[in-house]
């Protein structure tokens, strides 16, 4: 056991001292740890809380074995064993990370609404078998969970291996507001806010790497259009490597649901949201056509173009200081087609 973990378990302890042995405490402990080994966001501040709260005493009806199904305005992190019922809002793609132990994982989050309020419903790869089973707009019951305070400090459920997802007819919560999923024109896009879009894929990008806040994150960025107008959709980190398991590519047409839009520089734009999905359809959008643009034709400023040429002269790579202080690279090359030639510069990787 590392000393500084000991030290703080033992300080914890002090609040459950009169309930529990330490080594018993420390035992729940390590079995919390093994349920959920394939969560990469829990902290051992969780754990521990958890451990705690199995022995604090605390009045708590929920802790029970009868599954029922309880408001989700009612919920108590710690709280474990059970059941939720209502109307699925949104459900996000199946992403995969790796294990604590090396080994693939997969999650996907499902928003899930009743009468007294909303609540993310994490599931995890033992889970994954309903998510064909489901779709936006059911009511559902969900079973088996534990309440959590996730990483963004909001209340969550986390599905267990045993957790059931049951599809329920509409007359269980005829109280609930119908779900309508809204598909909103790229031209309409003016303000930020979540919007439901159909729209083909014009380009994708190479994967690339920005560095912010000393951290390495990971960019994709796809143009996308519809009959109204275009726009780029950015996929951060984990949501990159939706362009293979999807298979996505240049001209797919795709439905995305809950793409979030922002403002920058005035230009707004998209990005994939947690509990966004990205859907492949045979869509009805208009054909894109990719126009060549002729090198006696480009002139400054000029942005999004596609040239065509063969290559004259390669410049050696410049490799220079960035103002945050990490290393850059730069590369120069000369095409010429038979009107006019002109360098093009490429950066980094």
């Amino acid at each position: 056991m590392n000393p500084d973990d000991e030290k703080y378990f033992k300080e914890r302890y002090q609040e459950i001292k009169d309930k529990v042995e330490y080594k018993e405490f420390l035992q729940s402990i390590d079995e919390i740890i093994e349920e959920n080994e394939e969560d990469p966001f829990i902290t051992l501040d969780q754990v521990v809380s958890m451990a705690i709260e199995k022995y604090a005493g605390r009045e708590n009806i929920q802790q029970t074995h009868t599954n029922q199904v309880q408001n989700i305005s009612s919920l108590i992190e710690g709280n474990g064993n059970i059941s939720i019922q209502g109307r699925l809002l949104a459900i996000s793609n199946i992403k995969t990370f790796t294990t604590k132990k090396g080994r693939e994982g997969k999650v996907a989050n499902l928003t899930v609404e009743d009468a007294t309020g909303k609540i993310r419903v994490v599931m995890w790869t033992d889970n994954m078998k309903y998510m064909n089973r489901i779709q936006e707009g059911n009511i559902i019951k969900v079973t088996n969970l534990e309440v959590r305070k996730g990483y963004t400090g909001d209340l969550e459920v986390q599905m267990r291996p045993n957790s059931a997802i049951q599809v329920m007819p509409e007359e269980v919560a005829p109280d609930l507001p119908v779900y309508e999923e809204k598909i909103t024109n790229l031209e309409d896009i003016t303000e930020e806010g979540e919007y439901n879009v159909i729209v083909r894929i014009t380009k994708i990008s190479t994967l690339r790497e920005i560095q912010k806040d000393d951290k390495t994150l990971q960019i994709i960025t796809l143009d996308i259009m519809d009959k109204t107008g275009s726009m780029e959709f950015t996929l951060w980190n984990n949501d990159t490597k939706l362009v293979e398991t999807l298979e996505l590519k240049e001209n797919d047409t795709i439905k995305i649901i809950k793409a979030r839009a922002n403002t920058r520089y005035e230009q707004v734009s998209l990005s994939n949201s947690w509990n966004g999905r990205i859907v492949k359809g045979d869509y009805d959008l208009p054909e894109f056509k990719q126009e060549i643009l002729k090198l006696d034709q480009a002139k400054s400023e000029q942005e999004n173009v596609c040239v065509i040429g063969v290559i004259t002269k390669v410049y050696d790579t410049i490799t220079f200081e960035k103002s945050d202080g990490s290393t850059g690279q730069v590369r120069s090359i000369e095409i010429n087609d038979y009107t006019d030639s002109i360098r093009v510069t490429i950066w980094n990787k």
